[in-house]
């Protein structure tokens, strides 16, 4: 389909598709690396679809048993529940729905075979991600691994306990089954150099982690019972602990404090230790440890200490025969002064605070970092010893080799590392295909979700807890020590989710949430209807109210209503609008435009006017009465005041019909210049709004401001009436014109007026510049009968009390479902009327008669 949109209301689509909070996910998925829906997915475990839940993860995570283990949660962070107690629990849910999985994982199918052949070096998260990615592409894909199984980081370091074997297994082996050839026992620049592996193929992603560790670099680090933590978990997860040179002893002191520290800490109970002491140099806020990690650490006894850095490892002969070893670990306190370049806190000695820590064992885990032993020659390094490489492409400097994961950003987390292997992916396909990235695909990208939402009314409701197992069973049982979620927990914390999404104009607009989930499906919608418009999707832009409460809710103030409004001229300037069912409008404004009901003529005795009085069309045919009254009331104090009886063109501005309006506008605005001023007195705010913005040459106010000014006004003509009418503090409801919900000074001019005359206010829940439209407005009434009455009733309702409005139309609309509704002209001109509630309602003719009654009265200078 071609645009059929004319340029304002394509301007207007443009805007809203893409500035519409209504698609923008959730600060979850927005934190994310991968960007998994976890809206999606927790609301279909909320609904027991827990196959469905899998496939929304899987649709970015293909191994989410392995990442239900052990991401370390960055979308709970972005939680708006935390606000509230808790974030939700998105990683177990995650778990919970992979672990229920009962068939065989359905592979996808490769896409057509490509002529490329693709070497990727190392088998771990980033690599694999790789692999997978630009296999489904159709490449041929070949994978170099140092050691005898997929996994890498994951495999090598993360205990069992945690993660087992066999989850890694099933999950990583699935790129065997996709085609993917791997080559175990292959490390680069031992067994394969990157020049050959550049010439035999198209592309080479170099994905090989971070397998150094970073030393201390204090006095007796080289001493025998010093282990780094990849050592130490290394040994254990190889299935050769005795490769320990000795028995790691009863006391274990543990350094640092990210994962890698925890898990070290952990093991070392499995190995037999009995007391372990974490000692990290920041406070616990710094800590980059998962806390979920620590405080599992804490069930199983482990002991920490903060603010505290190692200065002295002291060893000596710890058996008869002159062994020599680790006996304790000389320790300096510390104070956080100014944040460093990572952000957190900055550690600094204090002097003097040394003590000591008999100890049998160190284990050292402050960082990691990449190998050199085996650094191609002339491969580009950054300043840290990683690879460098262009932060679009990921390609380094040369021509065909890219690097992700570890290689390149340092030690990183597996949600990271797979994160870069699809986005090392991408950028290879498009080289290869000769369509160089340009930008970071938005799937790889790191981006905030712009949805504003706020759970200040949100009630407490705690996280659901995976029932932990006894400290000695969980140390001594050796498997998995999480058994995850129950069904009954799972959807329990699926149903503290918040679903964050923007529907604010949506929740409060019926037109909005009958016609799409979004204001972009509209935006969609109307384009068909442009495309094509049959008889009944025709009635779709002429159902809006154009009230633009959209407008007033929307973060971002998007007004629905002003492109509907340019649809509905696209229509009819194109002969496909406005609808047959206009015609009662259409012929309103024939009639009221006419020399039938029109009038304009100075104050007697005067040639020319100060102000012009114009009290448009509704109020006319409501009462001649307030009109009359209303307009000697503004002689008694302007006398040089003239009148004008016509109509401003709204209902025909708001069918779209801009000819149409044009020639009233400019018949009209001759008839003010006759009058000989540019100052026009306006009763409707509809009038207001129109003559204010379509006629800038006029300096319009509106009549209650004057009414303010002057002091109401209480004619000794009526003052029997007046004191048979009023009721000491009686309370009435203001519904406020959808059209002047901007003009405060409107809104405080008329509360102002009612509270003079000795009534009370009580405000319905939608007032001033939130109020709802009375249901008529935009001539939607026409399009959508069924609507209409509903939108009226519930506006009319809102409120146990009567109501005051100051705009006659929506006084006849509210009024129709039976509510009393009087206008504020009533309580000064016609008080009577408050009394005797069976005559609020007229029938359509009345307007009609009244009209003419009004222009007679006037025109004789009689009281109507």
């Amino acid at each position: 389909m071609t645009n059929p949109l004319w340029p304002d209301t394509a301007n207007h689509a443009a805007s809203i598709l893409e500035r519409c909070l209504g698609n923008e996910p959730a600060h979850c998925q927005a934190a994310c690396p991968l960007h998994i829906d976890n809206r999606q997915m927790i609301a279909l475990i909320g609904e027991g679809r827990f196959d469905d839940a899998l496939a929304v993860v899987e649709e970015k995570l293909p191994f989410p048993k392995v990442l239900g283990r052990i991401c370390t949660r960055p979308c709970e962070p972005a939680c708006k529940r935390q606000e509230v107690e808790e974030a939700v629990a998105i990683r177990d849910l995650k778990r919970f729905v992979a672990d229920r999985r009962k068939l065989p994982a359905v592979l996808p199918v490769p896409g057509p075979e490509r002529r490329e052949r693709i070497a990727i070096v190392g088998g771990g998260p980033a690599g694999i991600m790789a692999a997978r990615e630009l296999r489904l592409m159709g490449y041929s894909v070949t994978v170099f691994e140092t050691g005898d199984a997929l996994g890498g980081a994951v495999r090598r370091y993360i205990p069992r306990y945690r993660l087992p074997r066999e989850v890694i297994e099933e999950e990583f082996n699935r790129i065997l089954e996709l085609g993917v050839q791997v080559r175990f026992h292959t490390r680069l620049g031992r067994d394969v150099s990157l020049t050959a592996l550049r010439n035999d193929f198209q592309a080479v992603l170099l994905a090989m982690g971070a397998h150094a560790s970073v030393k201390l670099n204090i006095p007796g680090e080289a001493l025998p019972g010093v282990y780094t933590a990849l050592d130490l978990l290394g040994r254990v997860n190889s299935d050769r602990p005795v490769a320990i040179d000795r028995a790691i002893g009863r006391t274990v002191a543990v350094i640092g404090g990210g994962d890698a520290a925890i898990d070290a800490a952990r093991t070392a109970p499995r190995l037999g230790a009995s007391d372990v002491h974490v000692f990290y140099r920041r406070s616990r806020d710094e800590m980059s440890a998962s806390p979920q990690e620590l405080r599992d650490a804490e069930l199983e006894g482990i002991r920490f200490h903060y603010l505290v850095a190692p200065k002295v490892i002291h060893g000596g002969a710890i058996h008869g025969d002159g062994t020599t070893g680790v006996r304790s670990l000389e320790c300096l306190r510390m104070s956080l002064g100014s944040p460093d370049d990572s952000g957190r806190r900055r550690p600094n000695p204090i002097p003097g605070s040394e003590f000591q820590v008999p100890v049998d064992s160190v284990v050292v885990a402050i960082g990691q970092t990449v190998e050199k032993d085996y650094w191609p020659e002339g491969l580009e390094a950054t300043p840290w010893g990683t690879v460098h490489v262009d932060p679009v492409t990921l390609r380094t400097n040369f021509p065909n080799v890219f690097a992700a994961g570890d290689v390149v950003r340092g030690a990183d987390t597996v949600v990271d590392a797979l994160a870069t292997g699809r986005h090392a992916a991408l950028s290879m396909d498009c080289q290869l295909r000769g369509q160089p990235l340009e930008a970071i695909p938005r799937e790889s990208a790191r981006w905030d979700s712009g949805l504003d939402m706020d759970p200040g009314n949100v009630a407490p409701e705690p996280r659901q807890r995976v029932p932990p197992l006894p400290a000695e069973y969980r140390i001594e049982g050796g498997g998995e020590v999480d058994a995850g979620f129950s069904e009954e927990a799972a959807r329990m914390e699926a149903g503290r989710c918040l679903s964050c999404e923007c529907r604010k104009c949506v929740e409060h607009c019926g037109y909005l949430a009958r016609h799409g989930e979004s204001p972009a499906d509209l935006v969609m919608t109307l384009a068909r209807i442009l495309d094509d418009p049959d008889d009944e999707a025709r009635r779709i832009p002429y159902a809006c109210n154009l009230c633009r409460l959209c407008a007033q809710v929307c973060p971002e103030g998007l007004d629905i209503g002003a492109m509907v409004l340019s649809a509905r001229e696209q229509l009819v300037a194109t002969g496909a609008g406005p609808l047959r069912a206009h015609r009662p409008v259409t012929n309103h404004q024939r009639w009221s435009t006419s020399r039938l009901f029109t009038l304009s003529r100075a104050p007697r005795g005067h040639g020319t006017c100060e102000y012009v009085f114009f009290p448009g069309c509704g109020l006319p045919g409501y009462s001649p009465r307030l009109v009359s009254g209303a307009y000697e009331y503004l002689r008694a104090h302007l006398p040089d005041t003239g009148i004008v009886l016509d109509c401003c063109g709204t209902p025909t501005r708001t069918l779209g019909d801009r000819a149409g309006f044009e020639r009233i506008r400019q018949r009209m605005a001759g008839a003010l210049r006759r009058s000989g001023t540019h100052r026009v007195i306006v009763a409707c705010p509809n009038c207001q709004y129109t003559i204010g913005t379509y006629m800038p040459e006029l300096e319009v106010t509106s009549l209650y401001r004057f009414m303010t000014r002057f002091g109401p006004p209480v004619p000794s003509a009526i003052q029997g009436a007046m004191q048979g009418a009023i009721r000491p503090n009686a309370v009435f409801s203001v519904h406020d014109s959808c059209v002047a919900r901007h003009d405060t000074h409107l809104h405080d001019s008329v509360r102002e007026l009612i509270r003079a005359m000795g009534y009370r206010i009580e405000e319905m829940p939608n007032a001033r510049e939130h109020a709802r439209c009375c249901g008529i407005g935009g001539m939607a009434g026409y399009a959508d009968p069924q609507r209409l009455t509903r939108a009226i009733r519930d506006r009319a309702f809102e409120t146990p009390h009567d109501i005051v409005t100051y705009c006659a139309g929506c006084r006849s609309t509210l009024a129709s479902s039976g509510k009393p509704t009087v206008h504020i002209l009533d309580l000064f001109f016609n008080p009577s009327r408050l009394a005797n509630k069976s005559k609020f309602r007229e029938g359509p003719l009345s307007t009609w008669v009244n009209r003419g009654k009004t222009k007679v009265h006037l025109w004789r200078g009689e009281r109507g």
